[in-house]
């Protein structure tokens, strides 16, 4: 299946707001160039609908609506030379489509552990994947920083293919890009997922992790260990060093360390970054101490 599809389009009022309807990811790129920083894209308008109500961003003159886009509402497997799962994932597709897909929500678990912890399953039907990341907060992006995923974005008529960890690396300019959808795999082992946070379920986290690793049970070692953070105000990031430590049956006080010096610095009023640090390095030392002995 290719990116792209039929193009026609309708208009729509909210209140002081017009809201276009493209069919095409071409002719949605081309309404946001021409209207600019006077645009949004929406999708299910979860994360947005909560900035606008609380004041942290204002309703645009104008809404993008990606709803009627085909391509984006699609998973697709993809062709695979090796033993491997790999799937596109549209950047419109809700997180309730993902959890009931077979391949998406079960072929890949670690996938679908990450979006049955994100909010009520109200919002999971409505809430997107391609929302949930352009946040650069939200709890599916340590889960595919895990399944080291690609973020596919269209721009002037070209379709371009970025490591998700490479794009939050960046300072976020590159609002000429209009994100299309995310490619995955998963090539086997094991998984987790945790999400702590203030109350039991249904709040921002303190922090979420995600881990994937395959296990040499007769060498009582962890291979391909791959370990992702994020949490609410607090930049996503892969846990390298930390990784490699668990890969060379380091202590579990050298995991427990490199974990620590991993999380960036990010305090609020709920917790310190300490307890940040501290919550993530002894769920990742455990976990990953246990699945070692196991």
């Amino acid at each position: 299946m290719e990116w792209t599809g039929h193009s026609e389009h309708l208009t729509a009022a909210v209140g002081m707001t017009q809201v276009w309807r493209p069919d095409t990811t071409e002719e949605a790129w081309r309404l946001k160039r021409q209207y600019g920083t006077f645009a949004s894209y929406v999708a299910g308008g979860t994360w947005l609908r909560t900035r606008w109500e609380s004041g942290s961003s204002v309703l645009p003159p104008y809404l993008i609506s990606l709803d009627k886009i085909a391509p984006l509402q699609a998973i697709q497997q993809l062709e695979s030379e090796q033993e491997a799962v790999e799937l596109r994932i549209g950047a419109a597709v809700t997180l309730a489509a993902i959890e009931s897909h077979p391949l998406a929500g079960g072929a890949v678990p670690l996938l679908g552990k990450a979006v049955s912890a994100v909010a009520a399953p109200s919002v999971r039907r409505q809430a997107t994947i391609g929302g949930n990341v352009m946040s650069r907060s939200g709890d599916l992006i340590p889960a595919l920083l895990a399944l080291d995923a690609v973020i596919v974005s269209y721009s002037q008529g070209q379709y371009e293919r970025q490591p998700l960890a490479e794009w939050l690396a960046g300072d976020g300019g590159d609002c000429d890009k209009l994100t299309v959808g995310f490619e995955l795999k998963q090539v086997g082992g094991s998984c987790w997922f945790r999400k702590i946070g203030r109350r039991e379920t249904f709040t921002p986290s303190v922090i979420t992790i995600a881990c994937a690793y395959r296990a040499d049970s007769t060498a009582g070692r962890l291979l391909d260990v791959r370990i992702a953070v994020g949490g609410a105000g607090m930049a996503p990031v892969r846990l390298y060093e930390a990784e490699t430590a668990a890969e060379s049956g380091a202590s579990g006080a050298s995991v427990y360390a490199a974990v620590r010096k991993g999380i960036p610095s990010v305090a609020d009023d709920y917790a310190s970054a300490a307890y940040r640090r501290m919550a993530a390095a002894n769920v990742i030392a455990a976990e990953l101490d246990r699945a070692a002995s196991g």
